[in-house]
């Protein structure tokens, strides 16, 4: 679990766990990268979750569908798997996994990311730079 959610009230921590339960039976595995179930996380791999955010703004980020889901968190230590080795496996989904989440397609559903982004930057509800955004 993210150091981030400790901090968060129940219903952001729910909303995380249904999305992880709803994002592993549509890929079919606990984790998209190596193909294994095992202990489930998710992978914000956009934003480094030591900032400070309001409770919609973490909703965003640990529930969207862009999220992947991978084996313990271990694996990210030194940047393993990488941004880019994770976003190939998120790539590779299908376009029911896409329908099914409510998107077309994998880049409707970045592009709902990045428009929500844009939208907490206007509010002032997200001051931080947004490391990572996934592109095509």
């Amino acid at each position: 679990m993210p150091t981030d959610l400790h901090n968060r009230p129940g219903k952001v921590k729910e909303a995380r766990w249904k999305a992880v339960e709803k994002l592993t039976k549509l890929a079919g595995y606990r984790c998209e990268i190596k193909r294994i179930h095992g202990n489930t996380d998710c992978h914000e791999f956009w934003l480094t979750l030591s900032s400070k955010h309001d409770d919609e703004v973490a909703l965003l980020i640990l529930t969207h569908p862009t999220n992947i889901v991978v084996v313990n968190h271990d694996l990210h230590i030194n940047q393993k798997p990488s941004f880019e080795t994770c976003l190939k496996a998120v790539r590779r989904r299908n376009r029911v996994f896409w329908q099914e989440l409510g998107f077309a397609n994998y880049l409707s559903a970045i592009r709902d990311f990045g428009e929500k982004i844009q939208g907490f930057y206007r509010t002032e509800q997200l001051k931080t730079i947004v490391q990572y955004i996934p592109r095509r």
